[in-house]
């Protein structure tokens, strides 16, 4: 497992130009048509944001209740706007807040053992907790952006596939699941 774990929801959209370009065109094109329909995905993109926090301190907290030691919280892509020392830990938020990951230090940890799948599944999981919270306090259409964004980036998260910046949460837990449990020798 690579010592970043980054979240792949939304990476498209802010890492390249053309993902930028057409997020710039359709905040233009909608405030132009409609401003309540402006408004709601000015909305989305808010709870994103706080749904990529919420995940990365899934990442960091599974860490650390596992005895790993944190080198780097980072939130966001992009230019860096703020850095400060949170409980030992470097954060960093950058200018667009749609990824993020948790740094480790290379000599802290065990390579595949089932802390990494508890670390790799904790962003998921933190994701998860919002939806199942937000549905027990936030009744109907007041909590659906809520669950709805929190669920979208726990699933994307979990499919397993690997893109330029590394392996998906869900790659990394299928990565460690199998070669944990195959046989000695199996798939050479």
């Amino acid at each position: 497992m690579p010592p970043a774990l980054e979240p792949v929801h939304m990476r498209f959209l802010t890492e390249t130009r053309a993902g930028r370009a057409i997020v710039l065109v359709t905040l233009i094109a909608l405030i132009v048509a409609d401003l309540r329909r402006a408004a709601v995905l000015g909305l989305v993109f808010m709870i994103d944001a706080v749904a990529t926090v919420v995940h990365e301190l899934g990442h960091l907290l599974a860490a650390r209740t596992v005895g790993y030691r944190v080198d780097e919280l980072r939130i966001g892509h992009g230019r860096r706007i703020w850095r400060r020392e949170i409980r030992g830990v470097p954060v960093v938020l950058r200018a667009l807040p749609f990824t993020g990951h948790v740094r480790f230090s290379s000599g802290t940890r065990p390579a595949r053992s089932w802390k990494d799948v508890a670390v790799a599944a904790g962003g998921p999981a933190a994701n998860i907790g919002v939806v199942v919270i937000s549905l027990a306090i936030l009744p109907g259409l007041w909590g659906l952006p809520i669950y709805a964004v929190n669920g979208i980036v726990a699933i994307a998260n979990l499919v397993p596939f690997r893109s330029k910046v590394g392996p998906s949460d869900g790659l990394q837990i299928l990565r460690l699941i199998t070669s944990t449990f195959r046989p000695a020798g199996a798939w050479r």
